[in-house]
């Protein structure tokens, strides 16, 4: 069983669109309420829903000092993260690896799933 995690994640509209950066201890949920609107701001405004960055962390401080960390940072950076891990820019929300990673059911949202990214 995994210990609680926290999470620095990435949202973006669309390839090389616009991009939101966050944090939780729970990104399954995070992320259906930024996909479902539930959230106000610069996700529902601007649809920015598509997980396409995350990493997970141990503690809460180091996680929300990466979240701080990578906001203030440029968007050359986050760019490069996200290639690195996910270079096609897929929604990585109900992918194999983010399954197998957090032992998590796929959790089928307004935008279904993208089946064809199998981690």
């Amino acid at each position: 069983m995994f210990g609680k995690k926290y999470f620095v994640y990435i949202l973006a509209h669309k390839r090389n669109g616009s991009l939101y950066v966050g944090v939780t201890n729970d990104l399954k949920p995070r992320v259906a309420e930024h996909r479902q609107g539930i959230l106000p701001g610069l996700t529902k405004k601007y649809k920015i829903f598509l997980l396409v960055y995350y990493e997970a962390l141990d503690e809460p401080r180091p996680a929300i000092a990466r979240e701080k960390q990578l906001k203030t940072g440029s968007r050359a950076n986050k760019i490069r993260l996200i290639k690195g891990m996910n270079p096609g820019w897929d929604d990585l929300f109900c992918t194999e690896r983010y399954k197998r990673d957090y032992q998590l059911d796929c959790f089928v949202c307004q935008t279904g799933c993208n089946s064809r990214n199998d981690g």
